[in-house]
């Protein structure tokens, strides 16, 4: 990247100006500088005429001034003489050179001023060996030398040439006493570069001054340079010099450009500011007042526009001259990025911001912020996704090509992205820092990391975290400590809790526990089946969940327990279909519910079963437990291998649970009561009794009064029995003596 701002370069030829100047004028006819006079002057007394006339002027042994003529000839009226064929050499003490001056015809008039009205030709630095060419040469006509003052002047043009190159202007002033050089128009140097395109310079302005004093050179009327591709125009421009060399240039309504087939550039300022070292390498460029600079190379497209712009330059290894090394800005700073032709569009806006540019691809890798700023990603025909990202700070990492590649951030972070729902809308979060891995096509997000207070908001869905994740593959954004997360009627907390924002699936880890509302619809838990009725909401924790709106399953894994005012199910793992509206629980089932009240609103007495799997259908309202059932019911204990009992409110019957299997009661549970056994019990609804079938069906009373037959109905509340037999086979009963 050594000639990435190489359009600026172009300034340090204004040297060359300043240079021809001096050389022209100051540092060859100052006297101060030079100790020789300006031009002789001729005693006034003289009246006379001669041929191969010669004049000179002395300082101890040496000569300083010589003047000759062709002719010369007193003015017929006045104090004047006329001369032609004039050469004038002045010498330099201490110098093998001098300048030399040779005109047809001057007119040296009353007033001391000596005139050439035809071609001057003025030789700046030929040696007195006469060996090689003058350093410079400058051509005119029309000059006007004043001795007194120890000045010059025309108002006419002037062509001038010096070693390898030329210059031309319309007027110039020259006053050796200020050490002030002025052209008046149209000024035109023109730089050959030791015959390479590339390096051949072009100046214009409408006019210039040279100030000795302080090495200033003063461009005005439009100043244009030009040097291979690269160029520079100012309305106005100020050049400073030191010894000799120039270090600083100030110009007005600047504009500056480079145009090659690989790259182009483009910088504007109402006022600009350029620094360059000792070398005259350049090292920082300032510009302030709706100041821009653009610039493309690479498939890399940049745009930067603020208040005041700097641009910072420094050196690179086994490289000569410079490179760009950083962009700042400031006030309203604004940077865009359009790499190649993806039509991705980045802008990053701050009050303050700063790009760092790599030294040898000349393409800039790193954007950041210095105060709050806004990250912005879209597509140019606006159909890509857009994303907006908000911090205190910002950092984003290019490619090559200028793609973005990343993203940090830090201090209040927001960042608002397209949602990846088919619902639409966006997804906000918040956190106190962000670190992103991007997609270079879309400006999606391909990894995040949002760490430090943690929050979302997606559609109808809330949530926070100490930090979060986001996964592209399914759009998973996976909160972890303490995560929280409030969708559709359900509040569900976890350890880490992972929602895939295409799907709508959810998944929660470590103490997970939250609540359904009771008419939820589509939630990250279940609606709370007829299992657990009311409009109380539904509770449940469990070690890990999973809820997939695909099958509409909802499954609590790992220790589960639902629960709803007085209603309870715990178990291993429940599993909850939202399509077939099965529950289905497994592994240490536990079921506690209370019984529908009477008619005055009391309810009836709690029922308890602890099983090894449950299985409840929402629609008939009725759950099969099985595997080591146990059923508890007011002070009656039944142990089964399979029972089935209405929880839900299916329809009506007649009996509300059977128990199935290896059938025994107790009541009351510790056996000092009514016992049973058989093969199946049916326990009535609307009767309150039970039906005990076997081969044969047993009851034996507290008082030891054995029944037996094939079906055995029994009446807790007043105690009764009734014996039936079955197919014709007989019911005992058997009391034991007193």
């Amino acid at each position: 990247m050594r000639r990435t701002l190489q359009w600026l370069l172009p300034l340090a030829a204004l040297a060359l100006l300043a240079l021809v100047g001096h050389d022209f004028a100051a540092s060859r006819l100052d006297p101060e500088r030079r100790r020789a006079p300006a031009l002789p002057v001729l005693p006034e007394n003289i009246q006379a005429q001669a041929q191969s006339w010669n004049w000179s002027q002395t300082s101890g042994e040496a000569t300083r001034i010589e003047v000759s003529a062709d002719d010369f000839a007193q003015a017929a009226r006045g104090a004047g003489a006329d001369l032609t064929g004039v050469i004038l050499r002045i010498h330099r003490d201490g110098e093998a050179a001098f300048d030399r001056v040779e005109s047809q015809a001057m007119r040296l008039l009353a007033s001391g001023e000596l005139f050439s009205e035809g071609e001057t030709r003025i030789s700046i630095g030929v040696p007195e060996d006469a060996g090689g060419p003058p350093s410079a040469v400058v051509v005119t006509s029309g000059v006007t030398f004043r001795p007194d003052e120890s000045s010059a002047r025309t108002d006419r043009a002037l062509e001038y040439r010096f070693a390898g190159g030329s210059g031309s202007s319309v007027g110039a002033v020259y006053d050796a006493g200020s050490g002030q050089v002025e052209l008046l128009s149209h000024v035109r140097i023109l730089q050959d570069g030791h015959g390479s395109a590339a390096s051949r310079s072009t100046v214009t302005a409408g006019a210039l001054r040279y100030l000795d004093k302080g090495g200033r050179v003063e461009l005005s009327g439009g100043a244009r340079i030009e040097r291979g591709p690269v160029w520079l125009q100012c309305s106005s421009a100020v050049l400073r010099l030191e010894s000799g060399r120039l270090r600083r240039v100030d110009g007005t309504e600047a504009t500056a450009g480079e145009v090659r087939p690989e790259r182009e550039a483009r910088f504007e300022a109402a006022s600009m500011q350029a620094d360059l070292d000792q070398q005259g390498l350049l090292e920082r460029v300032e510009g302030r007042g709706e100041a821009s600079f653009r610039a493309e190379e690479g498939g890399q497209q940049l745009e930067v526009s603020s208040g005041v712009l700097l641009l910072r330059f420094g050196p690179v290894a086994d490289r000569p001259g410079t490179s760009l090394r950083s962009v700042s800005a400031r006030d309203h700073a604004i940077a865009t990025l359009m790499p190649g032709d993806s039509g991705l569009r980045s802008t990053l806006k701050s009050e303050a911001l700063r790009l760092h540019f790599s030294p040898l691809s000349r393409q800039a890798q790193r954007v950041e912020t210095l105060a709050r700023g806004s990250l912005r990603h879209i597509l140019a025909d606006g159909s890509g996704p857009t994303g907006t990202l908000d911090a205190d700070r910002i950092e984003l990492l290019l490619e090559e090509s200028g793609q973005p590649r990343s993203v940090a951030a830090a201090g209040r972070v927001a960042l608002e992205q397209p949602s990846g729902t088919s619902g639409g809308g966006l997804l906000r979060t918040w956190s106190d820092t962000l670190e992103a891995q991007l997609d270079p096509e879309t400006a999606g997000i391909e990894s995040l990391l949002q760490q430090g207070g943690f929050r979302f908001e997606d559609l109808d869905s809330r949530g926070s975290a100490s930090r979060a994740r986001f996964e592209p593959t399914g759009g998973v954004l996976k909160l972890e400590g303490d995560a929280m997360v409030d969708r559709a009627g359900t509040t569900l907390s976890a350890e880490t809790i992972s929602v895939d924002r295409d799907s709508g699936k959810l998944q929660a880890e470590g103490s997970v526990t939250g609540s359904v509302e009771a008419a939820s619809g589509d939630s990250a838990g279940p609606e709370a089946p007829r299992l657990f009725s009311g409009d109380a909401p539904l509770f449940f924790a469990a070690g890990r969940l999973v809820s997939d709106p695909g099958p509409g399953l909802v499954q609590y894994l790992k220790g589960a327990r639902l629960w709803q005012s007085g209603s309870r199910l715990d178990a291993g793992t429940i599993q909850i279909s939202q399509q077939t509206g099965l529950v289905t629980a497994q592994a240490g089932v536990a079921a506690d519910w209370a019984e529908a009240g009477d008619e005055e609103g009391e309810s009836g007495p709690p029922t308890r079963v602890r099983a090894d799997r449950m299985v409840y259908a929402d629609s008939t309202g009725a759950a099969r437990f099985s595997g080591s059932v146990e059923f508890r019911r007011g002070t009656m204990l039944v142990s089964a291998d399979v029972l089935t009992t209405a929880l839900g409110t299916g329809e009506e019957s007649d009996m509300d649970a059977v128990a199935e299997g290896s059938v025994r009661i107790a009541d009351p549970p510790d056996g000092s009561g009514t016992r049973g056994f058989g093969d199946k019990a049916e326990f009535g609804a609307t009767r309150s009794e039970i039906i005990l079938t076997g081969e044969p069906a047993r009851i034996v009373a507290a008082d030891g009064t054995r029944s037996e037959g094939a079906s055995l109905t029994y009446r807790p509340l007043d105690a009764s029995l009734l014996l039936l037999g079955r197919d014709g086979d007989r019911a005992y009963t058997q009391r034991p003596l007193p």
